[in-house]
């Protein structure tokens, strides 16, 4: 008996109120079409799942037989795999063709299965195969138990909010940008292609040709809109691009996913739990003897999930870090990684543990390097600089306004979970956790055999610098010995991308002090002036520079360094427009902002706009929509003059989804990226 499937229908049903679906819409239905009447007295039908082919193991494969009509509920109260005949035809009316409902347990892997169909007569047995995979996962299903979190309050945030924030920055001055994910939208799974064919392409060269640069995007819709459409890798991204696009994908799949932001973060390049850095006596860096990087952020995602293939105490939260970095089994991956191994220092557990525990465990170590290279001093050795204020959106479950880098109070955007991947430092749980972290690694503490004599730093800011001002970089250095020192001061600053990579060989600024007798317990500061016009040269998202300052104990030739990165403020575009606006109804917005560079003007100018609410004027000439943005060409902005555009919204919604938003961005040759947004309540 020849049978043969014309069309299968996956229905996975979407709720209008956009709360996490229940098991008893975990279904799906399929017309079966055959060579003969089917005949339910005489035929039997099974149906064979493998979610792995070449190594089926347990809870791997499953089989069962057609049942009778209603019989689905029974299979929902067993919690088991099951068939029956759809209830829109009677046994009676079973010709070729029948309707077949399937159901699917919550406690089914999640994974690409492959679907037999097996017709038994008395003579023999005949085997069909559908011909493509059959993609399965079980969202927001409450037996699911490796996704679901206890808290359901939760999943308002983790799977159902299509609304984030990047933080970006430094840990001295954080800032944030809001982002749409837009996962009720979304269908795609993979999205990194440095090793595999995905939606993005990472790029660091600074060299954006052939595609956008990555500060470009503001929606994983955008992206995942122009993959789905050229079938080409999207070019291009970078670690907060990767990692908002995972949390679409994830939360699409109802998997509980948050995007994060570890500010100092470690790549350690040869697995020593120190980020090493070289310096000549002129205070210039040396790469050619170490890759090690501390990026200023760098982006990540946590996901919920249960680890029954693990010893008790892993569940919970799983880092997953998207970014190509360091290949893991032979392939660019990282995860995932028990963030509760991570707190605990059990970096031996697997799944790059090791690898993130650096990443927010490390230690920076500067080194003086002297006679040509032949005499390596330890200058610095700082264990607690490394994986500070990991941040993530507050689960407010709605959308939160920007965060800007000179605001003393951030509670309301801002979740700090440093706590959750690494103990207080002083505690005992910070004791044990180096305990079993020595186990396999040694840190650069032990480097230091003798006490200090100077303390050095550089002086924290509380107002941040805004581009258009110059810039001072205050180096104190302290005689906390008992005697007298000479000492001399070198300060050296260069322009840096975030990831730690200089922009150029050249410093922007240097200045060396002639040699000073110091007193003991006495205090010094040194300045290193940064013009505005010195700085302003090279224009990124976020102008970021690296400070160095180095000062030598002349009394036994014993250099102590410190550094500190600063990030150029930007203004942030100002938006106006109601705090509330009824469904359907039209509104005007306005957004401006100050030109604050004061000899030249901002040119080659775009305003963008992406989001959940509509321009109101569908032939407003001045935008043109490409994939889900609408930019628009505007004039010059000359210096100290005020750039303003205005236009009408509009938003729908429902009353458990009040909340929508609209991101704006404005580009110009001389300033990358000033961003705003507007984020109203929409009253049904």
């Amino acid at each position: 008996m020849q049978s043969s499937i014309t069309r299968m229908i996956t229905r996975v049903s979407r709720v209008n109120n956009r709360k996490p679906s229940s098991a008893e819409e975990w279904s799906f239905r399929m017309t079966i079409t055959f060579n003969r009447p089917y005949d339910a007295s005489k035929d039997i039908l099974s149906f064979i799942f493998f979610a792995d082919i070449q190594n089926p193991a347990k809870n791997m494969r499953v089989e069962f037989d057609l049942g009778d009509i209603g019989k689905l509920d029974r299979y929902k109260s067993n919690k088991t795999w099951g068939a029956c005949l759809h209830n829109d035809k009677t046994r009676a009316d079973l010709r070729e063709q029948i309707s077949v409902l399937v159901y699917i347990p919550g406690t089914a892997v999640v994974a690409e299965w492959e679907m037999r169909i097996k017709t038994t007569l008395v003579h023999a047995d005949y085997v069909w195969i559908y011909p493509k995979p059959i993609y399965l996962f079980t969202r927001c299903i409450q037996d699911d138990r490796v996704h679901f979190l206890e808290d359901k309050s939760l999943l308002n945030e983790y799977i159902v909010n299509e609304e984030g924030n990047v933080f970006v920055g430094n840990e001295h001055q954080i800032s944030s940008y809001s982002w749409f994910y837009g996962q009720e939208r979304a269908d795609y799974v993979q999205h990194q292609n440095n090793d595999d064919d995905g939606v993005l392409v990472g790029n660091w060269t600074r060299d954006y040709s052939g595609g956008v640069s990555p500060t470009t995007w503001r929606d994983s819709v955008s992206i995942l809109r122009q993959y789905y459409t050229t079938k080409q890798p999207v070019r291009f991204g970078q670690c907060w691009v990767f990692a908002q696009v995972l949390t679409t994908v994830c939360r699409a799949l109802g998997i509980a996913c948050r995007s994060l932001t570890n500010f100092n973060s470690a790549h350690d390049t040869d697995n020593t739990c120190t980020i090493d850095r070289y310096y000549d006596e002129e205070g210039n860096r040396l790469r050619d003897f170490s890759e090690d990087d501390n990026w200023n952020f760098h982006c990540w995602n946590d996901v919920w999930i249960l680890r029954p293939d693990l010893p008790p105490g892993y569940d919970g939260w799983h880092a997953l870090d998207s970014t190509p970095q360091e290949r893991s089994l032979g392939s660019v991956q990282c995860g995932p990684c028990p963030v509760a191994a991570v707190r605990r220092g059990d970096i031996d557990i697997g799944y790059d543990t090791a690898f993130v525990f650096a990443e927010v465990n490390a230690e920076e170590v500067n080194w003086l390097v002297k006679d040509g290279g032949q005499k390596f001093i330890p200058s610095s050795v700082n264990s607690k600089s490394i994986g500070v204020k990991i941040s993530t959106k507050k689960p407010t479950g709605t959308a939160l306004r920007n965060l800007s880098g000179h605001e003393s109070d951030d509670s309301f955007v801002r979740l700090d979970i440093t706590d959750e991947y690494k103990p207080k430092e002083g505690s005992e749980d910070e004791r044990r956790c180096v305990e079993r972290a020595l186990r396999f690694m040694r840190f650069g503490e032990e480097l230091f055999k003798t006490q200090p004599e100077l303390k050095v730093g550089f002086m924290k800011r509380e107002e941040p610098f805004f581009v258009g001002q110059d810039i001072v970089a205050s180096f104190v250095v302290i005689n906390i010995s008992k005697d007298d020192r000479r000492v001399s001061v070198t300060l050296t600053a260069r322009h840096t991308e975030y990831w730690d990579r200089s922009l150029s060989d050249d410093n922007i600024a240097k200045q060396k002090f002639n040699e000073c007798v110091m007193r003991a317990g006495q205090s010094l500061v040194f300045d290193l002036q940064i013009p505005y016009k010195t700085y302003i040269k090279e224009n990124k998202k976020w102008l970021s520079l690296f400070v160095y300052g180095c000062a030598v104990d002349l009394n036994d030739d014993m250099p102590y360094s410190a550094q500190r990165p600063h990030t150029v403020s930007l203004p942030e575009l100002t938006v106006k427009g109601p705090a509330s606006i009824k469904s359907g109804q039209a509104v005007e917005v306005n957004v401006s902002f100050v030109n604050p560079l004061p000899d030249r003007p901002l040119t080659v100018c775009k305003f963008i706009m992406a989001g959940n609410l509509e321009l109101a004027d569908k032939k407003d000439k001045r935008f043109i929509w490409r994939n889900n943005m609408m930019s628009a060409k505007v004039k010059d902005v000359k210096p100290g003059k005020i750039f303003s555009i205005s236009f009408k919204l509009t938003g729908t919604t429902t009353v458990a989804d009040k909340t929508k938003s609209m991101k704006f961005d404005f580009k110009s040759k001389e300033l990358r990226d000033l961003n705003g947004d507007y984020v109203p309540e929409i009253i049904p």
